[in-house]
């Protein structure tokens, strides 16, 4: 799972629509698109954002599961 299924299915769980996400985040539905399918990767103040407003940790949204 890339960091943008992991992001939108955070999503998805907590009931947030992309146009949501995309105005918490101040910015488009492409760029969560572009996420998604692994075209370019959020910046690390979204990524940070996306943890506080979800409840989860950076290490979360970041990591691919697997210890370093």
């Amino acid at each position: 799972m890339n960091i943008g299924d992991k992001i939108l299915k955070l999503a998805s769980d907590k009931g947030v629509s992309m146009a949501d996400l995309a105005d918490m985040l101040s910015i488009g539905e492409h760029l969560l698109y572009d996420w998604k399918i692994g075209l370019r990767d959020p910046s690390i103040w979204d990524v940070i954002k996306i943890a506080d407003y979800f409840g989860v940790t950076t290490d979360y949204i970041l990591r691919d599961g697997q210890e370093i």
